[in-house]
């Protein structure tokens, strides 16, 4: 499985309901707007999958995150690096 970061205007509430009804336990909201996503495929396909394109759920880019460093809750932490053990 690879690790798809979404990033998305905070007010966009579609995109929200979208993740976790294609993605349900294969998520975690790292801040309001921001998501990492686990799953397979291209971010292309991530983003399709959950209706960027043609503008349903409205703007956001989607990024195949292949290291990470920074500084947020423990818990994201603990959640990529669990993902991308696996």
């Amino acid at each position: 499985m690879a690790i798809f970061s979404v990033t998305a205007p905070p007010a966009n509430t579609k995109i929200e309901r979208e993740i976790q009804a294609q993605f349900p336990g294969d998520y975690i909201e790292a801040w309001p707007g921001h998501w990492f996503i686990s799953a397979s495929g291209t971010a292309q396909e991530i983003a399709a999958k959950i209706s960027i394109p043609g503008g349903t759920v409205g703007a956001a880019i989607v990024v195949s995150v292949a290291n990470y460093w920074g500084r947020a809750n423990p818990e994201v932490w603990e959640w990529l690096r669990s993902r991308l053990e696996s």
